[in-house]
């Protein structure tokens, strides 16, 4: 019984909640500030409007460092170890808000919370890809973003009445993160850890070179296209109050919409692996062209129904990019750097959700179309179609064009010529990213894959075998 992995084992159900829970511990530091916000100048008298600011936004603030710090961490050290201490400082932190009496202790907290939530952000990744392989990795991945949007829809629909209870009741959510602790001796057997000969290699003073153990360039393009579609949905969700209230809808109209979001990339996530299917290689193109419909019929009409069909489209796409990317990047660096590699593409999220207001009020001024409701989402019209041709365009010349240079896990990018004529003859026949060639020569004759696989291990393996996941 268990969830098939790929890898000739079945992992436990128990095992997978204990990681579907990891990843909404990621995603709820400042959930429970969100319904008292607007109490909190009754709550503690004198606060000031730059203390509420800081409590709503330090989580977000303090997860971006820590994010990298999670993923360096996650280089060297025990990923297990690393996961309960990051979940214990975010457990204390939530047990303390409930005798917390004082705005900069709220504040303190939130902070400490946004750390423990950052450090686990690359961690969960990381343990998801190399537990899973091939199809069955991009399905859970679809699974998880789907799980974690319909959770984080529940969450905040049940924080909103807790707040209504006692403005601490919502803080219950914080206590979320003892769960993967209390589960930690059944998923020790599955965390990928270093091996010997890593260690070895460490007591050699072989100096780990990330450039060599990821694809960068390839790091670089999901980070920047994850970083834009993100940074374009924010805005649905941002500006849609103020566009509906212009248009002389009332605030329920508004929830409706925006619950759309939530669903939209949770029923994208279910329907990954069939989406991907049908996508194939235009996957990135397809899902700007959905996100230039979607905003497209947001501002074509002021009928809410297709607003919400805009909505409903581009979360939709937005929720086929989110994983995929995940997807990608879990497949381009060995189980060493994947935590590292992780943290740039996870901290892109809060990039793209911090600049999107900026920008969004910058292109305001510059134009001067303050008074227009909709301009942010014309502004993303724009934006998205452009990016759709330029990746389109890039794309077509791509597969005009010939392959001399190819990322080889352990040997950086080199030139197919100074490979091996086996190794070329596999990287023709192959085409890929990126390559681990270690048995392509080997004295028997065995078959290599784009990234290393893992041989069948039994029902609950003590120690499930290293490998690095295909993209």
């Amino acid at each position: 019984m268990g969830v098939k992995t790929g890898k000739g084992w079945n992992l436990p159900w128990i095992i997978l909640i204990d990681i579907y829970v990891i990843w909404v511990v990621t995603s709820i530091a400042g959930l429970a500030i969100s319904p008292i916000e607007g109490d909190l100048k009754t709550i503690f008298p004198g606060s000031t409007d730059l203390e509420i600011q800081l409590i709503t936004t330090m989580p977000s603030m303090a997860c971006i460092p820590f994010v990298f710090l999670g993923g360096l961490l996650g280089t060297k050290f025990n990923n297990l170890w690393l996961i309960n201490i990051s979940c214990l400082v975010f457990f204390v932190a939530g047990c303390l808000f409930f005798v917390a009496d004082s705005m900069w202790e709220l504040i303190a907290l939130s902070v400490i919370s946004g750390i423990g939530a950052g450090a686990l952000s690359p961690l969960s990744v990381t343990v998801l890809s190399n537990i899973f392989t091939g199809k069955y990795k991009t399905k859970q991945l679809g699974i998880t973003s789907a799980m974690l949007n319909a959770v984080l829809m529940v969450a905040v629909i049940v924080t909103g009445y807790l707040a209504e209870v006692s403005w601490r009741l919502p803080f219950l959510w914080y206590l979320l993160p003892i769960v993967p602790v209390i589960l930690s001796p059944w998923l020790k057997k599955y965390i990928v850890e270093p091996s010997k000969e890593e260690k070895n290699a460490a007591n050699q003073k072989v100096k780990f070179q990330f450039t060599k153990e990821c694809n960068v360039p390839m790091l670089v393009k999901c980070c920047i296209f994850y970083g834009l579609v993100t940074f374009m949905l924010v805005s649905t969700s941002l500006f849609i109050p103020f566009m509906m209230q212009s248009y002389g809808f009332k605030s329920g109209v508004t929830g409706d919409l925006t619950s759309v979001v939530y669903f939209g990339i949770m029923l994208s996530g279910f329907l990954l692996n069939p989406i991907l299917g049908i996508l194939k290689k235009t996957t990135f193109d397809m899902i700007l062209l959905g996100m230039v419909v979607g905003f497209g019929l947001m501002i074509i009409s002021k009928d809410p129904i297709i607003i919400g069909c805009g909505i409903f489209i581009g979360a939709f796409f937005y929720g086929v990019g989110q994983p995929y990317a995940y997807n990608v990047c879990t497949g381009i660096s060995t189980p060493q750097a994947s935590s590292l590699t992780m943290s740039w593409l996870i901290v892109m999220n809060s990039v793209g959700m911090l600049l999107c207001p900026v920008v969004i009020s910058w292109a305001q001024t510059i134009f001067h179309t303050k008074d227009v409701p909709a301009f942010p989402y014309y502004f993303m019209l724009v934006l998205c179609i452009i990016c759709w041709v330029f990746v389109f365009a890039r794309r077509l010349i791509m597969m005009k064009k010939k392959v001399t240079h190819v990322f080889v896990f352990g040997r950086g990018r080199m030139a197919i010529s100074a490979l091996t004529p086996k190794e070329q003859a596999y990287v023709t026949a192959n085409p890929s990213d990126v390559y681990d060639l270690s048995t392509v020569d080997a004295p028997e004759p065995t078959v290599a894959s784009p990234a290393p696989a893992a041989a069948p291990a039994p029902e609950q393996p003590s120690t499930p075998p290293s490998s690095t996941p295909s993209a």
